[in-house]
């Protein structure tokens, strides 16, 4: 004989069958979104770290173009093989959008934008030459006459670059030697 205590019993059990069914399903979702989120953050990883090259990459193109314009480039020409610098076709405000463009390194650095890495491949030569240059040394000291702090920024990336020790390279080929 079956009581009415049994019968609610029944009607209980029943409503935790549900509350089982539903609490797996939701245990289902959740174990599902945590595998689609496990495959997909290393894509956005990837695609973040595309990006950040991309802007590192754009970076440095424009001031390697702007190094390279026509005035800038015959002021480095000139550094590079020792020759005057100011002449009757480079002014001294020439010298000075060259060093600035120069400091744009050290800002962009500063910024997060490069890495010293990424400033020692692209443009050691220009800064160690342009900063060891007897008449870019003798410029600079006449400016900071009037400014002592003019062109700190290029003091500051000339040591970084000289204090510099680029990683050995891993890998196939990193044993080589001639």
């Amino acid at each position: 004989m079956i009581s009415k205590h049994s019968k609610g019993s029944d009607s209980s059990n029943s409503s935790w069958g549900k509350f089982e069914r539903i609490s797996k399903i939701i245990q289902l979702v959740i174990m599902i979104a945590g595998i689609v989120t496990l495959v997909y953050i290393p894509y956005e990883i990837r695609l973040a770290r595309n990006e950040i090259g991309k802007n590192t990459f754009e970076v440095l193109w424009k001031i390697d173009s702007r190094l390279d314009e026509d005035k800038n480039n015959k002021i480095s020409f000139a550094i590079f093989h020792h020759k005057p610098v100011i002449t009757n076709k480079i002014t001294e405000d020439d010298l000075d959008a060259y060093l600035t463009d120069l400091t744009s390194i050290n800002d962009a650095k500063r910024r997060g934008l490069i890495s010293i890495d990424d400033i020692y491949e692209w443009f050691y030569d220009d800064v160690i030459n342009s900063y060891e240059n007897p008449e870019v040394k003798d410029h600079i000291a006449k400016i900071r006459e009037d400014d002592p702090e003019y062109y700190d920024s290029l003091d500051e990336l000339y040591k970084d670059i000289k204090q510099y020790r680029r990683p050995k390279a891993v890998g196939a080929g990193s044993n080589l030697s001639f």
